[in-house]
């Protein structure tokens, strides 16, 4: 039963702060993201970091320290990390300010919001629909308030609360309003107590997420036994202890894919602060990849595809029924409920007339669909015309469905006979009420949408949207946007009940109308089960079974507190419009990372092919520690870096991740570990150059080979300027070889020696070969130039 609010006093300003300084002040905000290192198992990392101070402590001990120059590298790529981690968290941390919780507190007979902190126990709390309750309390008084309490009981419907009922934090109001004293704060509540964060949401892994941890316990599986192999050789050959350390140092870490980790790790933290720049609040790390993944979008309409502010733009009175009469019946209305709903708002400002103390009051409800209110002894119904008219006014429907096809949003007045109690069971409005006439109400579509909504398409995301408003109604507007909409539009509440039959229907019309919470929800789950990665954009209270229910969850930051809660991006600057360019700069970021991965792991399939051939022979290893540090530097530490933030194109699939990675990384590393192999045998066994020498001409078979593999993956399908950027990139990067070899402190440093004519070409051969093979063997490894293709079709 509804009571009408008091005006009390509350705390005084002076009492409350007291309260605050004896429990030490407020308490530190949450963080607001979890480390990027949490892509990756700890115990992988644990286990590849361990391997390579192992090695590295072993070389400086009893090797040569030149050899362990990997550990510097190892430590300025984490510190590369960490300073990027820091000004992605000091970027989402500005914005977490601006999305900060807060409370409607009454004190000194004031209300006024502050931040959750700064709430003690006694203070007098004011809620409203889609609030968080912050507090354990005692309800003073109430006006329809029903709570969501399904974080802390599982049960998933509303339970209304009446004065004297004791409720939790944690807790998020679902409709009405009321007051309650706070009782226990903070650390203290229930929630805090008992649950911990019981209304935290956890998402899975996301598939990327989910393939760089296959990948890495893969490489883990594939190093620990090559390694213990490895090892037993060397002691088999009985060399001396330092160039063991050496050999092992060589083949064991180049295993470890330990720039793929900093890599993924960078992705995620620069696609953060760019989204972060854009004025998006990540609050799972998932979300950046997620967004990019997502192939089908969900939105509202209203707030979204819309403008926020409404207009009444006309009325169409009953049969009988004045339009004054009408017109004077709606503003009486719209100033008497005191309601702050945008469409209550329009119509009392085309319609003002003096408020008047309402006598009972039901709120709106998105399940029933309609309210009412009972004032001056007359009960008047606001609602969806085909809730609130009668079966007999068939000209009013019939009105109604004329105008929502128009894109207009049509509200029903009736006037019912008698007082006005709360709504039964089935939440239909009293019986027997006389029509007053309709309203129409006027929606603007924002001026970039369909601009964004042509990008989603381009892109190959399928925007659907779900509505409360007549489909009708939703249809027009989605049409406008620019969306793909079928020729009837869905009834949320006439839904398909099979999974399969529900996702083909809602794929088919793009929009659905006077659709429940709970439908809602049942749509994203239909769609996510059919192997779409849905996103989900909602602000209001009703779409947080929806929100939950998606792979990633947007929320504008004006959003209901309960919808900000369960969000993984929270849009702080901007709308609906700054969700594509968000997309686009994810797919970029990790369309690349897709990319440059597949080297490093080429890198360790190189490793493991050296150990098995050369590495179980007596024959020496081709490679000291050094040398692999500049040739791994050289063809994909820099290049890998710079190209992870270059502009790109074409699809992006994480859940394709390893499939793709595989597909690449094992002929290549293969076929350059024969390269690699051909090229050291020839220098060391046909020309009988020294090892120096011949360990020069595997590196540079190694370095020949690999800004190859650069060029073919970035240049392939690309345009001719990338192509030529590609290009120069690769050049400058032999270039630094050349000066390597050629300056005598970096050459003596790296212990090479300038290859004579004959070594030269001993390493020409062995990336010939190499390259050779793939190109005719695989299209895919053909360079990118239409001449050199149609030759390797040829010699195909």
């Amino acid at each position: 039963m509804a009571t009408t609010l008091p005006q009390p006093h509350g705390l005084t300003e002076q009492e409350a702060a007291r309260r605050l300084a004896e429990r030490g002040g407020p308490p530190e905000p949450p963080a607001t993201s979890r480390s990027t290192r949490s892509i990756v198992r700890a115990n992988t990392l644990t286990l590849f970091n361990g391997v390579l101070v192992v090695f590295g402590t072993l070389t400086l001990i009893a090797g040569d320290w030149r050899d362990a120059l990997f550990l510097a590298i190892l430590v300025g790529n984490s510190g590369i990390g960490i300073l990027q981690e820091l000004r992605s968290k000091r970027a989402l941390d500005r914005l977490a300010a601006l999305v900060t919780p807060e409370a409607a507190v009454v004190r000194d007979g004031v209300r006024r919001r502050i931040a959750v902190g700064g709430v003690v126990p006694g203070d007098l709390l004011a809620v409203a629909a889609g609030d968080q309750i912050v507090a354990d309390g005692t309800v003073q008084a109430t006006d329809g308030l029903a709570l969501d309490e399904s974080a802390l009981t599982g049960e998933s419907l509303p339970v209304p609360r009446g004065t004297g009922d004791r409720i939790l934090a944690g807790c998020f109001v679902s409709e009405g309003s009321g007051m309650y004293v706070a009782e226990a704060v903070g650390a203290d509540s229930y929630a805090q107590r008992v649950a911990g964060e019981a209304r935290e949401f956890r998402h899975p892994l996301s598939p990327l997420q989910a393939q760089v941890n296959r990948l890495l316990v893969v490489l883990v599986a594939v190093m620990v036994p090559l390694g213990l192999a490895f090892a037993v050789a060397l002691v088999r050959q009985d060399l001396p202890f330092g160039e063991s350390v050496a050999e092992a140092t060589a083949g064991v870490i180049t295993l470890v894919p330990e720039g793929l980790i900093l890599l993924t790790s960078l992705a995620y933290a620069i696609s953060t602060l760019r989204m972060a720049r854009r004025g998006a609040l990540a609050q799972q790390l998932s979300a950046i990849e997620s967004l990019s993944s997502a192939d089908v979008l969900c939105l509202d309409k209203t707030g979204t595809l819309t403008e926020d502010a409404l207009r009444l733009v006309g009325t169409v009175p009953a049969d009988g029924v004045a339009p004054e009469a009408l017109e004077a019946a709606a503003g009486r209305y719209a100033a008497s409920s005191g309601d702050a709903d945008p469409v209550v708002v329009a119509v009392g400002e085309a319609v003002p007339a003096d408020p008047m103390a309402p006598e009972h009051v039901v709120a709106f409800s998105s399940r029933r669909m309609w309210s009412g209110l009972r004032v001056a002894g007359r009960t008047l119904l606001l609602g969806a015309p085909d809730v609130v008219l009668p079966e007999h006014a068939h000209a009013l429907r019939a009105r109604a469905g004329e105008q929502a096809a128009e894109g207009r949003r049509v509200l029903a007045l009736a006037e019912a006979a008698g007082p006005l109690s709360d709504p039964g069971p089935d939440g239909r409005p009293p019986a027997g009420a006389e029509p007053l006439g309709l309203l129409v109400i006027a929606e603007r579509l924002r001026a970039s949408v369909p601009e964004a909504i042509a990008f989603l398409r381009e892109e190959g995301v399928r925007p659907v949207v779900i509505s409360g408003d007549d489909p009708a109604t939703v249809r027009a507007i989605a049409r406008d946007s620019g969306i793909a909409v079928g020729d009837v539009p869905l009834d949320g509440r006439e839904l398909p009940e099979g999974a399969y039959e529900l996702r083909a229907a809602v794929m088919e019309a793009g929009v659905v109308g006077r659709t429940p919470p709970e439908e809602k929800r049942r749509i994203v789950e239909a769609l996510g089960q059919d192997g779409h990665a849905v996103a989900m954009m909602g602000d209001g209270v009703n779409d947080v079974p929806a929100l939950k229910a998606a792979r990633v969850a947007l929320t504008p930051a004006s959003a209901a507190d309960m919808a900000r809660t369960v969000a993984d991006l929270v849009l702080v600057r901007g709308g609906f419009e700054s969700v594509p360019p968000m997309i686009g700069e994810g797919r970029t970021v990790l369309r690349n990372l897709q990319r440059v991965a597949k080297l490093f792991v080429a890198k360790s399939v190189i490793a493991a092919f050296l150990i098995l051939t050369i590495g179980l022979s007596p024959t020496t290893y081709p490679f000291l520690p050094r040398h692999l540090t500049l040739a791994s530097a050289l063809t994909i530490g820099i290049p890998a870096f710079v190209l992870a933030l270059a502009p790109s194109s074409g699809p992006w699939r994480s859940d394709r991740f390893m499939r793709d990675i595989a597909r690449f990384a094992v002929p290549a590393g293969v076929a350059a570990g024969l390269g690699v192999v051909a090229g050291f045998l020839i220098a060391l066994n046909v020309l009988e150059t020294g090892l120096e020498e011949a360990r020069t001409v595997a590196v540079t078979t190694l370095i020949l080979i690999g800004l190859y593999f650069v060029l073919i993956l970035e240049g392939q399908g690309a345009s001719a300027r990338r192509v030529r950027w590609v290009s120069l990139l690769c050049g400058v990067m032999l270039l630094g070889y050349a000066l390597a070899l050629s300056w005598s402190p970096a050459a003596s440093f790296f212990q090479l020696d300038r290859p004579n004519p004959f070594s030269f070409i001993a390493a020409l051969l062995g990336a010939g070969l190499s390259i050779g093979g793939l190109w005719i063997t695989d299209d895919r490894f053909a360079p990118p130039s239409p001449r050199l293709r149609a030759l390797a079709a040829r010699l195909g």
